[in-house]
């Protein structure tokens, strides 16, 4: 989608860019009051394959009630093909598919089996994540949950617990890591102080990329 066919909507009082899909299905792009449009399609045009593969996934399809056989979802930064099976037994990925193993062909039943796919797939994304910078900040961690966030890719409180919304797996791996260091930083800075921004930096030194990139969509 063309930046031009894009709306934007500015307020005084909003401080980040977020990118929204509308209940018809354009993308909105809602920013601060002082930002140029020059600045606004620079934004989008960096962030464009992340914010079109959640326009391709969500646009009319905001229950995810149409998830079935044929329809591509984005992985990691890949892609994966959902495959609907009749049969018992949990979610597979095998061959870039997404296998949906369920009792029925039933529209919720499909819709349950890939949220426990995004919950699962994101659990297992992040704590690798966690694992991997655990000598920096494992003594900090209380608890790690992976749920749904309306509009944060995730949260963390001043008792060491770990909030991530389990639709980070649709993202590409460089947006999740700096998601998870991201939140992992806030065990040492529980603000967004320069001190903040600083310690971030020496674990992504291009932060700054992934910065305005809020929740895009939501369902």
């Amino acid at each position: 989608m063309k930046f031009k066919d894009i709306e934007i909507r500015k307020n005084k009082n909003r401080k980040k860019i977020s990118f929204e899909i509308s209940s018809h299905g354009d993308i909105i792009i809602k920013a601060p009051e002082r930002c140029s449009k020059k600045y606004l399609k620079k934004i989008y045009e960096e962030n464009y394959d992340s914010i079109i593969e959640k326009y391709n996934l969500l646009k009319n399809d905001r229950n995810l009630l149409k998830l079935d056989t044929g329809f591509n979802i984005p992985y990691r930064g890949g892609q994966l093909t959902i495959e609907i099976r009749i049969a018992k037994g949990n979610y597979e990925i095998n061959n870039q598919k997404l296998i949906l193993n369920v009792g029925k062909h039933d529209k919720e039943l499909i819709r349950e089996k890939f949220i426990e796919f995004l919950r699962s797939e994101t659990g297992k994304a992040v704590r690798a994540l966690v694992d991997e910078y655990s000598d920096f900040f494992e003594d900090k961690i209380n608890n790690i949950k992976i749920k749904k966030q309306e509009k944060r890719w995730g949260s963390c409180s001043s008792r060491g617990n770990l909030n991530f919304n389990y639709d980070l797996i649709l993202m590409e791996e460089e947006f999740i890591r700096y998601v998870v260091v991201h939140e992992l930083c806030h065990l040492y800075e529980m603000n967004h102080s320069s001190k903040f921004w600083a310690l971030l930096q020496e674990f992504i030194p291009d932060y700054k990329m992934y910065r305005n990139i809020r929740k895009s969509v939501f369902y």
